[in-house]
Parts: C-alpha cells; sequence; structure tokens
C-alpha cells in the first residue's frame, strides 16, 4: 500500500489526480492552495490558504496545520559549501569562439597538438601547397574542418617521409567529425613507408555516429589490394558520408570501403553515402563497397547516391565490382559513365529484396560488365553503350570534348 499524507499542494493544474487502477494508494490529511478552488476533490484532500515566504531568490509555501514542509527548518546550504573543492567557485569559465589556425609545412609536427586544441567548428588551413610530412596517424577527437590554401590542380599534399608505415593518415575517433576540402594524400613515396588509408574511422568501437565530408581532394598511389582511400572499421558508423568533386587514382584496393560489418544482422558502416562529381580511374579494386548483410528488417538503410561519376579501368579482375552493393535497400546511380571497367565481372552489383528501392538510369556503360541484379527493373530506360569522348584519358584529363 502507498501512502499520501500531509503535503501541500499550491497552484495544481486540473485534473491534478487521476486514478486509473482503482486501488493501491491511501490519501490523508492533504491540503490544496489553489485559485480557483478546483473541482471534485477527492477523499483525504481539502482547501485552505497559506501565504508564502521568500526566502533568498525563492517565494516558498508556508505549511499550513501540519501539512507542507517546515521551511523554517530546510537545511539550506551555501553554494561555496557546494561541489568538488578543486572546483573554483569564481562561475562557469567562458567557452571561446571557434577559430581558424593556419599550418604551414615546416610546422607539420604541430599537426596533432592543434586537433587536440580542437573545439567542434574549428578550422585547420594548410596554409601552403606541396608535402606536408606527416610522421603518426592524425587523431581527430572534434568536429573540424580541414582546408587547402591551393588550387585545384596544385594543393597542399599529405606524405609519409618516415620508415615506420602509418594506419592513416587523418583518423576521426569517437566524437569527431571532418570536413576536408582541397587536400592531396600520397599514400606512397619511393624509399619511404606506406600509408594504408587515407582517412579512416576509429579501429575502437564508436558510441556516438560521425560525419565525413570530402570535397576537392585526391586519393593515389595506395599500393596494397588491402590499402583504401577511405576505410570505415568495424563498430564505426557514419550519419553522412558525402564526397564530391574529387578524384581516386592509382589504388590497388577498394577506393573507398564501407565493409568492414560482416556478421550478416542488419548491421552497416554508413546510412546515408553520396558521391557525386568524382573520378575514379586506375583502381584494381572497387571504386565502392557499401556491404549490409543479412535480412533485418530493423535496419533501413543504407540510403546511396552516386550521380555524375566516372569510373575509368576500376576492377577488370575476374568476378570482381565496379560498385559493390549487396543489401543496400535504396540507390540511386545516374548520369555516369562506366568505362572499360569490370569486364570481368560486374559494373554494378547488388544483392536486393523485392521491396528495396533501387534505380539506375542515364548512365553510360562502354565495354563493361553487366549490371547484376535479382529483380530486372532496376536499370532504368535511360542505359548507353557509346564510347566516351574524353579530352585526354592518358593525361589524366576525363571531360567529354
Amino acid at each position: 500500500e502507498v501512502k499520501f499524507r500531509n503535503n501541500l499542494l499550491v497552484e495544481i493544474q486540473e485534473p491534478f489526480f487521476r486514478d486509473k487502477n482503482g486501488s493501491g494508494i491511501t490519501f490523508s490529511s492533504n491540503i490544496i492552495f489553489n485559485k480557483p478552488v478546483p473541482s471534485n476533490i477527492p477523499e483525504g484532500f481539502s482547501t485552505g490558504k497559506t501565504s508564502l515566504k521568500q526566502v533568498r531568490e525563492v517565494l516558498l509555501p508556508k505549511a499550513l496545520s501540519g501539512s507542507g514542509a517546515d521551511i523554517d527548518k530546510l537545511p539550506l546550504i551555501s553554494a561555496v559549501h557546494t561541489g568538488a573543492s578543486w572546483l573554483s567557485s569564481s562561475g562557469a569559465s567562458s567557452v571561446r569562439s571557434i577559430r581558424t589556425t593556419l599550418l604551414k609545412r615546416k610546422d607539420a609536427a604541430n599537426f596533432q597538438m592543434l586537433l587536440n586544441e580542437a573545439i567542434d567548428g574549428d578550422s585547420i588551413v594548410l596554409a601552403e601547397t606541396g608535402d606536408y610530412n606527416i610522421q603518426d596517424e592524425l587523431k581527430i577527437y572534434h568536429k573540424i574542418s580541414i582546408v587547402g590554401n591551393g588550387s585545384p590542380d596544385k594543393k597542399p599534399v599529405l606524405v609519409n617521409m618516415t620508415n615506420s608505415p602509418l594506419p592513416s593518415f587523418l583518423c576521426i575517433e569517437n566524437g569527431g567529425g571532418l570536413h576536408i576540402r582541397d587536400v592531396g594524400f600520397n599514400g606512397s613515396i619511393a624509399g619511404y613507408a606506406d600509408v594504408k588509408t587515407g582517412i579512416r574511422s576509429s579501429g575502437s568501437p564508436m558510441n556516438r555516429s560521425y560525419n565525413l565530408v570530402i570535397d576537392g581532394c585526391e586519393f593515389y598511389n595506395f599500393n596494397e589490394s588491402t590499402f583504401s582511400a577511405f576505410k570505415a572499421s568495424k563498430g564505426t558508423y557514419a550519419n553522412e558520408l558525402t564526397i564530391k568533386n574529387s578524384l581516386f587514382r592509382n589504388i590497388s584496393g577498394n577506393a573507398i570501403d564501407l565493409s568492414a560489418e560482416k556478421d550478416d544482422k542488419g548491421i552497416y558502416n554508413a546510412e546515408n553515402v553520396t558521391i557525386e562529381n568524382c573520378l575514379f580511374t586506375n583502381v584494381l579494386g572497387s571504386a565502392l563497397n557499401l556491404y549490409r548483410g543479412g535480412n533485418d528488417e530493423s535496419t533501413t538503410g543504407p540510403f546511396l547516391r552516386i550521380d555524375h561519376c566516372t569510373f575509368h579501368e576500376v576492377d577488370n579482375r575476374e568476378q570482381g565490382f565496379v560498385l559493390r552493393l549487396p543489401g543496400d535497400q535504396k540507390a540511386s546511380i545516374s548520369n555516369c559513365i562506366f568505362s572499360l571497367s569490370g569486364q570481368g565481372g560486374r559494373s554494378i552489383y547488388f544483392q536486393e529484396y523485392k521491396r528495396d528501392k533501387l534505380l539506375v538510369d542515364y548512365c553510360t556503360f562502354f565495354k563493361c560488365g553487366n549490371v547484376e541484379t535479382f529483380q530486372r527493373d532496376v536499370p532504368g530506360s535511360n542505359i548507353y553503350s557509346a564510347e566516351p569522348n574524353f579530352v585526354n584519358p592518358a593525361g589524366g584529363i576525363f571531360r567529354l570534348a
């Protein structure tokens, strides 16, 4: 049995009591001080009048006929006697405003220090074109921007000029996020150790999602079959992954690898993936491997959009895939050129259910592998096979003449 007694209720909104159980609570000696007086007062309540007393900055009602708290007996505590002994009582410290920091090539060793000192919204500008020597993997713990101060043809480039291989140039840790623009990633320089990945998510499980935007960047010379431009790790989840206006070339593994969740429980590495206006050329693995295994209906993604991209000489291995998309539940691939790619396997590989919403349309496939699906209505009516007239593919110019 629950007893509710000797309480003072002040300015209670109606209905102040509703019994949905019909029993179990006993009310007695409770007083209501309300204007207007509530209707249908239940047994155990009566009305009364009390006054207010100011206690420091607060007006409190006085006890009435033994009901309510005796405010004269309240053990009021001074603020100076509360909190940890090491906490300053002078008030909360002010949070600094977001800032932009310039980093020159000669100061590349200070890169991690700037990342450690950053707060959400800060920007680090790589102030010079040319090579920035990264000697250790850079950890990103905050939501920041890294911007190259160069031109489309000449960028600041992250390189490893040490004898120690690096797992990546940039690693997004739990709580971190990254918007990176106009930066080059050179995975291998003759005479020095390799870098396995341009950017990756943390190797430790993350309990917070992250966002990543890659804009106007260039990834090249990742020269082993397990190396990638971007790779998501198991136990990490990107809510938004956007890659645009970027170049991926001379990569021996998958350019974008989102396939770490292989337990087939409906889990995947990224929810919303957008790739637009990007070029993939001379990639031995897939341009994108976005994997969702299992048939758990509690997860609704991934959601993929690829638009205005070019795939030239990508994954011509036997049974290879230019785009490997098993389990993707919503995908749109449009306005893309597939040239001399997927010749030993498939250009696009789906492994979908009837409920999935997939579309491939307004695309050209020149001497490429097929689009493999379980449902025949995935390719639209605007699929072409004409040879694209690139300006100078041997020189890396893939604009259409």
